[in-house]
C-alpha cells in the first residue's frame, strides 16, 4: 500500500506552512491550487482545538482582504459522528449508531457507588476499611480507576486480561487490589450496557476506527488532510495510515528528524522524542526516507543547525561512543544553533517568573512579535501570569485557572468548608471576610458588621459557631464588654448602633446559611445536598459577581444533578467533597488576554509557532515529570498486559522540548530551588551545558535578565533602623497605672507607650484556643468568689462548696475543648489539695477579704491594684497571697523589684489605699500555684526580706520612675529588661525590634 507521507521541520513555521502548501496545491498532491469554493469540501484534521483555531487564522491571513470559505478543520481525537456515513457496508447497526459517551463526572459518580458496593461486600479488606472510615477515600478511589480506565481504552487493551495477572507470584495485598479491580472489569461494564453508555475513550477510538472503516471503503475523492499528530492512539493511527493511503488523502508528521544517523534511529527509545514516530512508521513499514519533506519548506527554515543541536542532545545512549567526534565536527552547527538562544538560571521560582515575565515584556517593543511561555508547570505559571500584571498586562493561560481559585470558586470552597468541620470558627472567619460575601448588604456597610463580628466572637477562645447563633453570641458579647473590665478596649468602645449593626448582619447570616445547620440528612439525594448549598451561595453573594466562574459553576451543578442517577442517595459530606473535587479541576477561562503573549502547556504548544519561545520550568521532576506507573499495575503488570511503560511520558515532553528548539528565539529557564527544595535541571539542559562546555561555545547567560529581576526585589539602599524611643508629651501620658502594669513598664516600657498613649490592645488570633489568660482568670474568679462566700470559717463541705462555685465559673466555656477536657479536670484535682492547705492557712486568722481593689494617689499620678485576697491575722498583721496558675516570681525577683506586685499592694495597704480594709502593715508574702499537675499546687512563701521595708523602698522607686516619665526627654524603650531575651513581646511587630536589634548587632 503506498502512503503519501510528509513532514515539516521543527524550525518552520508548522500550521502557515500547511496553509501554503493547501493553498499552493503541493499536498495531497502535486494539482493545480484549489478553487475557493472547492475548499469547504477539504477536510483537515489537527491534534487540539488550539492548533484549529490558529490554522483557521492563518487561512485567513493568507487570503487578505479576500473572501474565503475555510475548509472543515477539526481536532482529530474529536471526530464527530457526523463524519460516519449513514450506511457502512458490513457495519452492524449498533456500530452504526455508537451509544453516547458517558461523561466524565457522571462516571466518577458511578464508580463511587460501585466502590462503596464493593467496600459493603469485602469489610475484611483493609482497603474496605479505610473505604468506610474517609468519605474522600472513595471519591479519589474513583478518579484514579477512571484514570487507569482511559489508559486501558485509550490504548485499547482488554479489562478482561486483568485476571492474567493473578498467573504471577504476587504479594497477598496485590491480589487484593486486583480483586478490587473487578470494579471496572465486571461490574462498570455490565452498568454501561445497562444505560446504554459508553466509556469516553473507548467510544472515541471506536470513532476513530469506524471512520478509518469509512475512508478505507468509500475512498472519497474530496482532499482529506491529517497534520500534526504522532499517532500516539493506536485509533488514531489506524485512521492517520487510511487517509495516507486515499487518493486525496495525506499525513503531516511534526519535526521527524530526517539527518540522525541510522544507528541512532535504530537505538531510539520510548524516552526520546523521536520514539513516537518511529514506531508509527515501524507500525506501517514505512523508512524514514520515503516521508517526504513538504514541498516548499526548505526556504523557510530559521535554523536547521539548530535542530541538528536539539537532535545531538537528544541523542541515544547506545551511540555515544561516536559523540565527541561528531560534536568536535560540528562545531560551527553549535555555534549557529545557540544562536538567539538564552540560557537562564534563576534562584527560585519567584526569580524566574521575574525573568520570564521581562523576557515577554521585552517582546512587546516589537509591535510584531508574539512570544508564549510553554512550561508543564503551573505554579510557575500562575507566578509569571502575576509578574506581567506590574505591566497591566492580562496573559491567556491555555490551561485556564481551576474553578477553586476565582475568587466565586473560593467562596463555594469555603461553604462547604464551613458546613462540613461542623462550623468551625476558623471556616467561619474564611466566610465572614471572603470578598465576596456580602449577604445582600453593600460592601462598605458588610464590611463594618464583619470587623464587629470578628472582634466580638472569633478571638474568645470557641471553636464552633453555628449560624442561628450568631445574633445570640454577639448579644452576649455585648454584655460581657460591658461589664467585664478585662474586655478588649476595641468592644468597649463599640456604641448601640454598631452592635445593632452587627446583629443585623448575624440576622442575615443566619437567614441564608441556617437550613445548611438545620438540614443534615444522614442520607438524601445528591441533587438535595447540592441545591441546599447553592442556594445559600445565592444568598450570600451577588448575582453579579465573578461572571464566567460563576457560568462554569452552573454547568458544573448541571453535571452534578445529571450525576444524580448514578450516585443516588448519600450523606451531605460525600456530596460537598465531591463537589469540591470537581471545583480543583474544572479550568475557567477568561476571554480578556494580550493577544500576543500566551502561555502553553505542552501539549498545547504543538504547532504553535510564536517569534519567541520561552521554555520555563525546565527542572528534573517536572519537565521531565517523574515517570509514574500508577497504584494499580506495576511496571512487569503494563508488559504482561501490553501496556505501554509509563516511561514514554519522557519521550512525549521530549517531543516537546526538541520541537521547540525550532523557534526564532529561545529562552530556556529552570530554577536552582522548587518549593524551598533544591532542584536538579532537566537532563536535557544538563546535555546541553556539557555540549557547550565539551565544544568551547560561548552560550547567552541571560545575565541582563536575572540583574533586571534581581533588582525589583532590592532595597534603594541600606537605610538602618534605630531602636525607637518614643517621647510623647507630658499631658499624653498615663496618669494612672495598675500594680501588675508596673512590672510591664520597667520591663517593657514601649509596651506600656503603646497600650496607655497609643491606646492599642493585642487582638487574639482568629479560632485561638482558649489561652493561659482565661484560664487564670477562670481559676482566680472560683477561689475568689469561694473565700468571698466564706471569709472566716471554711464550711464541713469546703471541697464541694469549692467545686460547685468551680462548676459555675467553668460551664459557659465547656464548649471549648480545651476547657472541658483539660482546664476542668485540673481544677477538680487542685480542690482537695487546696482545702487541706487551706485549713491550715486558716488558722489564726481573723478574716480573709478576696479580690479586694486598691487606689493610691501621688503627684497628680494614681497607682491602682485588685488583691486577690488579704489575710488580716491574728498578730494584727496581713498577709498578702496571689494566686498563680502559670510561672511564680522567685524571692530574688521580689527583692529586686523586678516583681513588685505583693510588695506594692503592702505598701498601698499601710497607706489605707485598699476599699474595707483598715491600713495595716504586712509580715508575710505569699505565692499560691494552682497548676492540676502532679502537684496539684504548691505554696510559695517570699522569704529573705523585711516586707514592709522593701514595700516602702518599692514604692518610692515607682514614684521615683513616674516623675522621671513626667520629663518630656524621657522616652519610652522596649524591651529594657526582659526576663528572657528570646521572650516576645506583643508590640515587638510596632517597635522593629528584629530589625533594629539586627542592626545593632552588625554594627
Amino acid at each position: 500500500m503506498s502512503l503519501r507521507l510528509f513532514t515539516i521541520p521543527a524550525d518552520v513555521a508548522f500550521l502557515p506552512a500547511l496553509t501554503r502548501a493547501i493553498l499552493s496545491g503541493d499536498i495531497p498532491s502535486a494539482t493545480a491550487p484549489p478553487r475557493v469554493e472547492d475548499l469547504p469540501r477539504w477536510t483537515i484534521l489537527l491534534p487540539t482545538r488550539r492548533a484549529v483555531r490558529s490554522l483557521q487564522r492563518s487561512f485567513l491571513g493568507a487570503a487578505g482582504r479576500e473572501a474565503m470559505l475555510l475548509p472543515r478543520i477539526r481536532p482529530i481525537g474529536d471526530v464527530d459522528e457526523d463524519l460516519l456515513g449513514p450506511d457502512i457496508p458490513g457495519a452492524s447497526p449498533h456500530e452504526d449508531h455508537l451509544a453516547t459517551a458517558i461523561s466524565t463526572l457522571e462516571r466518577e459518580a458511578l464508580l463511587i457507588r460501585l466502590i462503596d458496593e464493593w467496600a459493603a461486600a469485602h469489610p475484611e479488606e483493609r482497603l474496605a476499611f479505610e473505604i468506610a472510615g474517609s468519605p474522600s477515600q472513595a471519591i479519589a478511589l474513583a478518579q484514579s480507576l477512571a484514570e487507569l480506565l482511559d489508559t486501558f481504552e485509550t490504548e485499547e487493551v482488554d479489562l478482561n486480561r486483568l485476571p492474567e495477572l493473578f498467573t504471577a507470584d504476587l504479594a497477598e495485598h496485590r491480589n487484593s487490589i486486583l480483586s478490587f479491580l473487578a470494579i471496572i472489569r465486571e461490574k462498570l461494564p455490565v452498568e454501561l450496557f445497562m444505560l446504554g453508555r459508553l466509556g469516553p475513550m473507548e467510544r472515541r477510538s471506536r470513532l476513530l476506527r469506524l471512520e478509518a472503516r469509512r475512508l478505507a471503503e468509500t475512498k472519497p475523492e474530496t482532499p482529506i488532510i491529517a497534520a500534526g499528530s504522532t499517532g500516539s492512539i493506536p485509533a488514531a493511527a489506524e485512521l492517520l495510515k487510511t487517509i495516507a493511503s486515499l487518493p486525496q488523502g495525506a499525513v503531516v508528521l511534526p519535526g521527524l528528524d530526517q539527518t540522525m544517523s541510522e544507528e541512532s534511529w535504530r537505538h531510539v527509545g520510548p524516552q526520546h522524542p523521536q520514539f513516537g514516530l518511529k514506531r508509527l512508521l515501524d507500525g506501517w513499514h514505512v523508512k524514514r526516507d520515503e516521508v517526504e519533506m513538504l514541498p516548499g519548506v526548505e526556504g523557510l527554515r530559521r535554523n536547521a543547525a539548530r535542530m541538528w543541536l536539539a537532535s545531538e542532545i537528544m541523542r541515544p545512549t547506545p551511540t555515544a561512543s561516536t559523540w565527541r567526534d561528531t560534536l568536535n565536527s560540528g562545531r560551527a552547527h553549535i555555534v549557529r544553533g545557540m544562536e538567539k538562544v538564552s540560557l537562564v538560571e534563576a534562584r527560585d521560582h519567584h526569580q524566574e517568573a521575574q525573568v520570564i515575565a521581562l523576557a515577554m515584556r521585552e517582546a512587546l517593543e516589537d509591535p510584531k512579535k508574539t512570544a508564549a511561555l510553554v512550561t508543564p508547570d503551573r505554579d510557575l505559571a500562575r507566578r509569571v501570569i502575576s509578574a506581567l500584571k506590574r505591566w497591566g498586562i492580562e496573559i491567556d493561560d491555555s490551561a485556564g485557572e481551576p474553578l477553586i481559585r476565582r475568587p466565586l470558586g473560593s467562596l463555594v470552597a469555603a461553604l462547604i468548608d464551613y458546613t462540613l468541620t461542623d462550623f468551625a470558627i476558623h471556616e467561619f472567619a474564611k466566610l465572614l471576610h471572603h470578598p465576596l460575601a456580602h449577604f445582600g448588604w453593600l460592601p462598605e456597610k458588610a464590611q463594618k458588621a464583619q470587623a464587629i463580628i470578628d472582634l466580638a466572637l472569633l478571638r474568645d477562645g470557641r471553636d464552633r459557631l453555628e449560624p442561628v447563633a450568631i445574633a445570640e453570641a454577639l448579644e452576649r458579647a455585648r454584655q460581657e464588654a460591658r461589664t467585664n473590665h478585662h474586655a478588649h478596649l476595641a468592644l468597649k468602645r463599640l456604641g448601640d448602633d454598631d452592635w445593632a449593626l452587627a446583629k443585623d448582619y448575624a440576622l442575615r447570616i443566619a437567614g441564608a446559611l441556617g437550613a445548611l445547620a438545620q438540614d443534615r440528612a444522614a442520607s438524601a439525594p445528591l441533587n438535595r445536598h447540592i441545591g441546599l448549598l447553592m442556594a445559600a451561595l445565592a444568598a450570600t453573594v451577588d448575582d453579579m459577581a465573578d461572571p464566567h466562574a460563576a457560568e462554569a459553576l452552573d454547568k458544573l451543578v448541571l453535571s452534578m444533578g445529571d450525576a444524580e442517577h448514578f450516585l443516588p442517595d448519600c450523606d451531605r459530606q460525600r456530596a460537598l467533597m465531591f463537589l469540591t473535587s470537581w471545583l480543583r479541576r474544572l479550568p475557567v477561562r477568561l476571554p480578556l488576554h494580550h493577544p500576543r503573549l500566551t502561555i502553553l502547556g505542552l501539549l498545547e504548544a504543538r504547532l504553535i509557532n510564536p517569534d519567541l519561545v520561552i521554555m520555563g520550568g525546565l527542572t528534573e521532576g517536572s519537565w521531565p515529570a517523574q515517570p509514574d506507573p500508577g497504584p494499580w499495575i506495576n511496571r512487569p503488570m503494563r508488559a504482561m498486559l501490553e501496556l505501554m511503560q509509563p516511561e514514554r511520558s519522557i519521550g512525549l515532553t521530549a517531543h516537546d522540548f526538541a520541537q521547540g528548539f525550532g523557534a526564532k528565539e529561545l529562552v530556556l529557564t529552570w530554577s536552582k530551588r522548587v518549593k524551598e527544595q533544591p532542584a536538579v535541571a532537566s537532563r536535557w539542559v544538563l546535555r546541553l551545558e556539557m555540549i557547550l562546555a565539551a565544544t568551547s561555545v560561548p552560550y547567552e547567560a541571560g545575565m541582563q535578565w536575572l540583574a533586571w529581576a534581581k533588582s525589583f526585589d532590592d532595597a534603594k539602599g541600606d537605610r538602618r533602623v534605630a531602636m525607637p524611643r518614643p517621647k510623647p508629651p507630658v499631658a499624653a501620658r498615663p496618669r494612672s497605672l495598675s500594680i501588675t502594669q508596673v512590672e510591664k513598664l520597667m520591663r517593657d516600657p514601649y509596651r506600656i507607650y503603646a497600650e496607655k498613649v497609643l491606646k492599642l490592645q493585642p487582638l487574639s488570633p482568629i479560632g485561638a484556643a482558649a489561652d493561659f489568660g482565661l484560664r487564670g482568670n477562670l481559676v482566680h474568679k472560683a477561689f475568689n468568689l469561694f473565700a468571698m462566700a466564706y471569709p472566716v470559717e471554711l464550711p464541713d463541705d469546703a471541697e464541694m462548696q469549692l467545686r460547685k462555685i468551680g462548676r459555675e465559673v467553668f460551664e459557659p466555656y465547656f464548649a471549648d475543648a480545651d476547657v472541658s477536657g483539660f482546664w476542668w479536670p485540673r481544677f477538680e484535682r487542685i480542690v482537695p489539695w487546696f482545702i487541706g492547705e487551706e485549713r491550715q492557712l486558716r488558722e489564726g486568722i481573723v478574716r480573709t477579704y478576696a479580690e479586694v481593689a486598691a487606689a493610691y494617689r501621688f503627684d497628680g499620678f494614681t497607682l491602682t491594684g485588685r488583691a486577690d485576697r488579704i489575710d488580716i491575722l491574728n498578730s494584727g498583721k496581713a498577709r498578702l497571697i496571689d494566686y498563680k496558675t502559670g510561672r511564680i516570681p522567685t524571692s530574688p525577683q521580689v527583692k529586686s523589684g523586678l516583681a513588685p506586685q505583693l510588695t506594692l499592694e503592702a505598701a498601698m495597704l499601710s497607706e489605707g489605699g485598699f476599699e474595707a480594709v483598715s491600713p495595716i502593715e504586712t509580715s508575710e508574702l505569699l505565692y499560691i500555684k494552682l497548676s492540676g499537675g502532679e502537684p496539684p499546687g504548691l505554696l510559695a512563701p517570699v522569704t529573705e526580706i523585711e516586707v514592709m521595708a522593701k514595700a516602702h523602698e518599692h514604692l518610692e522607686k515607682f514614684k521615683a520612675l513616674m516623675r522621671a516619665y513626667d520629663d518630656v526627654t524621657h522616652g519610652y524603650i522596649p524591651r529594657a529588661a526582659m526576663e528572657k531575651e528570646q521572650d516576645t513581646s506583643p508590640f515587638d511587630h510596632l517597635s522593629r525590634w528584629r530589625e533594629w536589634s539586627i542592626a545593632e548587632e552588625e554594627t
